[in-house]
Order: structure tokens, then C-alpha cells, then sequence
């Protein structure tokens, strides 16, 4: 009270800009009264903070007088401009997305038109060649449209972590099962070095999804005749510490510092040409 009272706010240094002190006094003479004006205030310890102001006249023995009320609303407005980066990240995530969903689609598209309207006319390695471009496309899409659900789950928070005991080679032998076409695609080597008696207390889902995606992830970007190593230790602390290595094209610095965003500034395409949308490492954050 003492510092406030018989002074104006001319006085104490509250406005970050003083014009807006007389634009509030302008609308309020104008208008009678001046509802919730945005602007931004200096607190006594010199931080800023985004008020909203009302204010009225009102006249004591006939003098007019100002009284206002200034609510504090600096947390809504970075929850605001929080929310404006993240709907501005995901259009920016859903757009490449569409753009990856499109390729493979068209690839179906034209090689199903191609099958239906010449079959009679194409050599039956013509035919060969379509199928197996078809059986690619199918498999990108079916990859792409997996991970989408799989992110999708975890936005809305529908998936359960339901750790237990697993065994480790098991699961890295099932995912060997899958990806190995791929990898013998590209004349790619995979190899295994875990014990076959390691065993975690992890959610089977979650930690085969991780290395599915990480694997993946070393295919693509792994020139043909590459080699990928996958490999799993206990350290001191009973912990399991699990390796996927390749020697593949490697990532620059700005890559690696734009990991995980899902704007797109990480994506690339593979070696192959394989569409990249980075949504598989970001989900393999979100579940470790």
C-alpha cells in the first residue's frame, strides 16, 4: 500500500510500453469503460507478464476517478503459444505423412491398372516385375500405416505398459523373421551376438517395436552390401544394454539435433529411395 498509494502507474514503471497506458485511458474516456485490454506489465522484481485490464471511470464527489483490475495471464499465453507450435508441428507432420501415404498408393494404383487393363499384352516377366513392385509398395504402406496407429495409440494414451519377463534373443529372433527380406533386398548383413539366456523385465510390445523400428531404420539407411550388427550385454547394474549398429550414411549435426520433432526436419529418404517420415523414432522415444 505504502509504495502504491497517491502515486500513478506513470509513476511506478508497470508498463512495458506506456503508450498502451494511454491508449487504455483513451478507449475507457471514449467509451465509458475499457474491457480486457492485452498488454504487458512489469512485475516489482522486473519480469514481464501479459495482463489483461479492464477498467471504468467512476467519480468520488464528482471528480472522476479510474479504477482498474489487471488479471495475470502469462501462463495461458504460453499454454497458447505452446499449442500454436505444437498444431503448427503436427500440420506440418500430417502434410509429410499424406505425402509419404501417396507414393506408395500410387504405386499400387498404376501397377494394378497397369495388370488389369494389359495383362493379356505383358511378358510373364513383366508380370513378375509388377507383383514384386506391388508386394514392395504393399509392404511400405502396411509399415507406414502400423507406425501411424501405433503413435496414434500412444496420443490418446490407450496403450498399457505391462512389463514381464521376456526373453531377449526370442524377440530379436522374431524380428530378424521380418525384416530379413529387406535387408536381403540390399545384400545386407545382419548379424546377432545376444546370449540366448538374457532375459528382461520389459512390455514385449514396446521393446520389440523399439529394435523393429531401429532395424528398420538400419536397413534404410544402409547402402546395399552393409552390414548390421545386433547386440545386447549385462553392465554392473543389471541392466541390459542393447546395440543396433550399422555402417551406413551416417547423420550430420543439424539431423541430429532436429531428432524426434514431427516437422519433418529430420526426415530424409533411405539409400534405396525408401520415404522417411521420422514417425518411427519418435515413437521409439515416446516408449523408452
Amino acid at each position: 500500500r505504502e509504495e502504491l498509494i497517491g502515486k500513478s502507474t506513470r509513476d511506478f514503471g508497470i508498463w512495458k510500453d506506456f503508450n498502451e497506458r494511454s491508449k487504455v485511458i483513451e478507449i475507457t474516456r471514449n467509451e465509458g469503460q475499457c474491457d480486457n485490454y492485452e498488454a504487458v506489465f512489469i512485475r516489482k522484481d522486473g519480469t514481464e507478464m501479459t495482463g489483461l485490464m479492464s477498467a471504468n471511470i467512476m467519480h468520488l464527489k464528482g471528480v472522476p476517478h479510474l479504477i482498474s483490475i489487471t488479471r495475470d495471464i502469462s501462463k495461458r499465453k504460453m499454454m497458447e503459444e505452446s499449442l500454436r507450435e505444437s498444431n503448427a508441428e503436427k500440420d506440418k507432420f500430417f502434410s509429410i505423412l499424406a505425402h509419404d501415404l501417396r507414393n506408395p498408393f500410387n504405386a499400387l494404383l498404376g501397377y494394378t491398372e497397369l495388370l488389369t487393363e494389359e495383362y493379356d499384352s505383358l511378358s510373364p516377366a513383366d508380370i513378375a516385375t509388377a507383383i514384386g513392385s506391388l508386394r514392395k509398395s504393399s509392404l511400405n504402406l502396411y509399415r507406414l500405416l502400423e507406425n501411424l496407429l501405433e503413435w496414434s495409440r500412444i496420443q490418446r494414451g490407450s496403450i498399457s505398459f505391462d512389463p514381464r519377463p521376456v526373453n531377449l534373443r526370442t524377440i530379436v529372433n522374431e524380428i530378424h523373421n521380418i525384416v530379413s527380406e529387406s535387408a536381403s533386398k540390399k545384400q545386407i548383413t545382419i548379424q546377432i551376438d545376444i546370449p540366448d539366456d538374457i532375459a528382461v523385465i520389459a512390455d514385449p510390445h514396446m521393446v520389440s517395436t523399439i529394435i523393429r523400428n531401429l532395424v528398420f531404420n538400419a536397413i534404410k539407411f544402409t547402402r546395399d552390401g552393409g552390414k548390421i550388427m545386433l547386440s545386447a550385454h549385462v553392465d554392473d547394474s543389471s541392466f541390459v544394454e542393447i546395440r543396433i549398429e550399422d555402417n551406413g550414411i551416417g547423420m550430420s549435426r543439424e539431423i541430429l539435433n532436429n531428432l524426434f520433432r514431427r516437422d519433418g526436419k529430420s526426415n530424409r529418404p533411405g539409400t534405396a529411395g525408401e520415404a522417411s517420415t521420422g514417425l518411427g523414432l519418435i515413437i521409439c522415444k515416446d516408449f523408452v
